[in-house]
């Protein structure tokens, strides 16, 4: 059979791998692609395809007919995609009009994927394994400069057997496989074909002296190979003096075998033959030969049995006597080692090619024929016709009929021609074979017509039902029952343009899907992209107060990109943010009130007070002051004017300024107001007593504001205690076992309301989101209108919400989810969200650290070592004494830092589970919790992933940096959905540096 080329390097594009069609009937083609699996995949894959030789199966599909089938298909639509498959169907189509055979030449360019079993490669179309046809046989080419011509051959082909079995290895049964090789052969020596001979010593020196005297044409080895890890390089093991093992470098080896010109193949059936390094596609056994100059090597990829050893030499040794290319002779011992059941073992034999069309050897057709069982027909000259001849007449009518009974009908009636018919019916015998003859032609004749007929009926039913793939087949038959037809030539031309046009049509069916998905990518890459820009302008507006341009934004953003439920969080914390501002508004305009009431009031007492040291002045007029006498001997009505005056001018003065002391005096940092009793808001309470100074009696007595500022009577405004100079602002003092939680300030101080912020944002940034809650409730209490305070509360809440998820994958990873314990968390958790959505905020906070608690009490319950010890340290831990409130010039003293504790993967997968799973999700709360400063890349990666992403880790390793900390190498496999649907895989290796910090491990760095 002819064949065509079908050039696929497979060679490294970046990241990925590109199949690129250097050479085809159809022209050429190129696309880039990903490998399927990744390495512990393969190796379970290439484990179980390895594994399989023993007896034979005979079942429908037997479990290593399935994993071949699974392998190949992911490895053939993996390769064969976009443009490379619709070359290589074009190509299909062309050699089969040309009635050639495609062979698929591998040029494997990158060594990453020397080590693949491509034999396996498996058509899900048309349910067939590529290599097992001989119409599409598969090598792999290696293009060396040397150019290979096929050497003239008078059979029979002679093959030098080398059998090793050194003693300090796994013995052999080296006469057993001996004599399996000859019985296997034993048909195609008897015929002349082939010659075996058996070297007597499996050294390299008795193999050159063998060669230096003999000529032959194939090495066949059979002994022990390997894959030197420490060499990177393949080896045979051969026998030294001592009948010990010897390993030979392949190189070796091969310039021996090269200097012997009539030598073209080697075979080497020995473990690892074809198995090649990772980094040079030279350094295998098999590629080793074939770089030495030998024109074909055949090298075994996994162990073979004996049995299936034996029918594959006589099967590839006969196809080769009977002049087949030698990739064709290949495939036929293939075919047979399938055909005998062994369903997994024929993609075994891995074939390595230089000679560009597979003709390694010309045998020559003028050699003595082998053996036939058609009889020997006598050659007597024709001469006039004598009764002494009637005996010779009748052995040449028994010799034309056992002719014709042997098919060869033609040469047997003209064998009868040439004598005297009239001779011992000779012309009888002539007349019957010739009607016999005539008889079985026209019923050969019939039959190839209704074959021809149904055939050709079968294809135009097809080709009407759109099945042009299977109407192809049709025709081709009919074509090969009688290619002069002109009804099947005319139905094959019409096949073949509808296959053209289904082609075209599938060509561009997948064009137009991938730029329908393209342009579908885009878009939602666009919306994402607007959607993240107009949530971050929205909460930058509310952030800085501006609710109107905030308002804006969410409008323009309703209209251009219809975020939907998507910004349900931002609308809500809008609306919360007016009716704060509302309430706050009101607050403002009753405390203004307020005051302008105070000040009526006050202004009325000074009249009270000049009414009344009036009314006691005597009705007689003074006597002068004695000459020189003092100033205090005026009257005392005017003292008590002017002192009325000088205290009713000093509280219209002095009592705003109090209230508003932040406007006078530069704002000066004051330490966070203490937070180790949560203070909740109760409107009856009086104001706390400090903990800097003694404790007094508490009044639990309701006052109203106007009582509590100017009570009515002289004696109350005598015993009102004087205005606070302008200075420093006082801070609220700090809470303590047994006080009560600060009265709402009329107009709160600026100053303190700033330090509760900044104290509540610090707690944030380490992650103590508990505390945080707690000074946030009694800043809440301090001011409960301020926005600053209020836009905190999210940030709480999100915090809350992130460790109470971080703690349940830590209870699921430790399989407590039947815990009543968990069960108790999971309610709670439900609760909090009840809590969020009706805008409790600050109680579903708490009900997320109550479920958090819950769920790390679960796990601790259940783990062992390092879990167990750190739940306990956990709940057993005192919580660190919040100081007393210091004078205002005192900074606050910083928190404690946490002792380290053992570094333990039962402590450190937590944390990695939770990176991997909100990288997963797009949960940017949960990847915050894990990774508190991740790089913005990788935060902008989580609204950028792709359809169906997932991430996995394969395998993990720890280490320790220089400064004790735990440095965890992780290996990921990045999953996706393609444009069509399939699965993509990719891989990453990504290391994480991790701390312990605010008492939790945190992971500080990536790379």
């Amino acid at each position: 059979m002819h064949y065509q080329d079908f050039d696929l390097l497979i060679d490294r594009s970046g990241d990925s791998l590109r199949a690129q069609v250097l050479n085809s009937p159809a022209g050429q083609a190129s696309a880039e692609f990903c490998l399927p699996f990744s390495e512990d995949k393969l190796e379970n894959y290439l484990l179980r395809l390895g594994r399989t030789h023993g007896v034979a199966t005979r079942r429908v599909e037997s479990q290593e007919m399935n994993t071949a089938k699974a392998f190949g298909a992911a490895l053939f639509d993996a390769v064969f995609t976009g443009d490379v498959k619709a070359c290589f169907r074009s190509s299909l189509d062309e050699v089969r009009r040309q009635n050639a055979g495609l062979r698929i030449r591998l040029r494997l360019g990158d060594p990453s994927v020397a080590d693949l079993p491509w034999e396996f490669l498996y058509n899900r179309s048309v349910n067939r394994f590529i290599a097992l046809s001989v119409h599409t046989p598969l090598v792999r080419y290696m293009d060396l400069p040397e150019r290979i011509q096929p050497i003239a051959v008078k059979p029979p082909i002679r093959v030098l057997v080398m059998i090793s079995s050194p003693s300090d290895f796994p013995p052999l049964d080296v006469e057993a496989e001996w004599a399996q090789l000859n019985d296997s052969l034993a048909d195609r020596i008897a015929a002349g074909q082939i010659a075996i001979e058996r070297l007597a010593g499996a050294s390299l020196e008795s193999l050159q002296h063998r060669l230096r005297r003999e000529s032959y044409h194939i090495f066949h080895f059979i002994g022990h190979g390997e894959f030197d890890q420490a060499l990177q390089e393949g080896v045979l093991i051969l026998e030294s003096e001592n009948k010990r093992g010897h390993k030979v470098d392949s190189q070796f080896l091969g310039m021996l075998l090269h200097d012997h010109e009539s030598l073209r193949v080697a075979i080497l059936n020995a473990c690892e033959g074809a198995r090649t390094s990772r980094t040079d596609p030279f350094a295998g056994s098999a590629q080793s030969l074939v770089q030495q100059g030998i024109p074909a090597v055949i090298a075994m990829q996994f162990e073979i049995a004996n049995d299936v050893a034996g029918r594959f030499a006589h099967e590839f040794y006969g196809a080769l006597a009977d002049g087949y290319p030698i990739d064709a002779s290949l495939t036929e011992a293939r075919k047979s080692i399938f055909a005998a059941g062994r369903e997994v073992e024929w993609g075994t034999p891995v074939l390595y090619l230089r000679a560009p069309d597979g003709r390694i050897f010309d045998i020559d057709s003028s050699a003595p024929p082998a053996r036939t069982a058609v009889p020997h027909i006598p050659k007597v000259a024709a001469g006039p016709g004598r009764a002494d001849h009637d005996g010779f007449a009748h052995v040449v009518v028994a010799a034309a009929q056992a002719a014709f009974a042997g098919g060869q009908r033609v040469e047997a009636i003209e064998m009868l021609r040439r004598y005297d018919p009239s001779h011992g019916g000779i012309g009888e015998a002539l007349r019957e074979l010739t009607l016999e003859h005539e008889r079985l032609t026209a019923e050969a004749q019939r039959v190839t017509s209704e074959k021809l007929a149904e055939h050709l009926r079968v294809a135009g039913e097809l080709l009407a039902n759109g099945k042009a793939s299977d109407a192809w087949a049709h025709a081709c038959d009919a074509l090969q029952l009688d290619s002069t037809d002109k009804r099947a030539v005319a139905l094959e031309a019409r096949v073949r343009k509808a296959l053209e046009a289904q082609a075209a049509r599938d060509f561009a069916r997948d064009q137009e899907g991938a730029r329908r998905s393209q342009e579908a990518r885009a878009r939602e890459i666009e919306r994402a992209s607007a959607l993240t820009r107009a949530r971050l302008a929205i909460e930058n507006a509310m952030t800085s107060g501006d609710l109107d341009r905030a308002e804006q934004e969410l409008g323009r953003a309703d209209e251009s990109i219809n975020p939907g439920a998507e910004f349900a969080d931002l609308r809500d914390r809008l609306l919360e943010l007016r009716r704060v501002a509302e309430r706050r508004e009101v607050a403002e305009r009753e405390e203004a009130a307020e005051r302008r009431e105070a000040a009526a009031r006050r202004g009325r007492l000074a009249e009270q007070v000049i009414g009344q040291d009036r009314r006691l002045e005597p009705t007689s007029a003074p006597s002068p002051p004695e000459p020189g006498a003092s100033i205090i001997g005026q009257p005392r009505v005017l003292w008590a004017a002017a002192a009325v005056l000088v205290v009713a001018a000093a509280a219209l003065w002095l009592v705003p300024l109090a209230l508003n002391r932040s406007t006078q005096a530069p704002p000066k940092a004051a330490p966070a107001p203490a937070t180790e009793v949560a203070a909740q808001k109760q409107p009856n309470a009086t104001a706390p007593v400090s903990a800097a100074t003694p404790a007094a009696p508490v009044s639990t007595t309701p006052a109203s504001p106007e009582t509590a500022t100017v009570p009515p009577g002289p004696a109350a405004a005598e015993s009102d205690p004087p205005p606070t100079p302008p200075g420093p602002a006082a801070e609220p003092p700090a809470a303590t076992t047994g006080t009560v939680s600060p009265t709402p300030a009329a107009v709160p101080n600026e100053t303190t309301v700033a330090n509760f912020r900044n104290h509540v944002q610090t707690l944030l940034a380490k992650k103590d989101a508990e505390r945080a809650l707690s000074v946030l409730t009694e800043a809440l209490a301090y001011a409960p209108a301020d926005k600053g305070l209020r836009a905190l509360s999210p940030k709480v809440l999100d915090q809350a919400r992130a460790m109470a998820s971080q703690e349940r994958t830590k209870a699921l990873a430790r399989r407590v989810s039947g815990r009543p314990k968990f069960k108790e968390a999971e309610r709670t958790m439900q609760q909090a969200q009840t809590l969020a959505r009706d805008r409790k905020t600050e109680a579903s906070a708490r009900a997320y650290f109550d479920a958090a608690d819950m769920f790390a009490s679960a796990a601790a319950g259940a783990a062992a070592g390092g879990g167990a010890a750190r739940a306990e340290e956990e709940a057993t831990a005192p919580e660190a004494a919040e100081p007393a409130s210091p004078p205002a010039a005192s900074p606050p003293k910083p928190d404690p830092t946490p002792a380290r504790p053992k570094i333990t993967w039962a402590a450190v997968d937590p944390v990695i589970d939770g990176f991997a799973s909100a990288m997963s999700r797009g949960d940017r709360g949960a990847l915050l919790a894990a990774y508190p400063n991740p790089p913005a890349e990788m935060l902008a990666a989580l609204g950028k992933r792709p359809r169906g992403y997932n991430m996995r880790i394969d395998n993990r390793f720890m280490a320790s940096d220089s400064r004790g900390r735990p440095e965890v190498a992780l290996s990921v496999v990045h999953e996706s959905l393609t444009a069509s649907g399939a699965r993509e895989e990719k891989q990453q290796r990504i290391v994480l540096t991790l701390d312990y910090v605010d008492g939790s491990w945190r992971i500080i760095d990536s790379r």
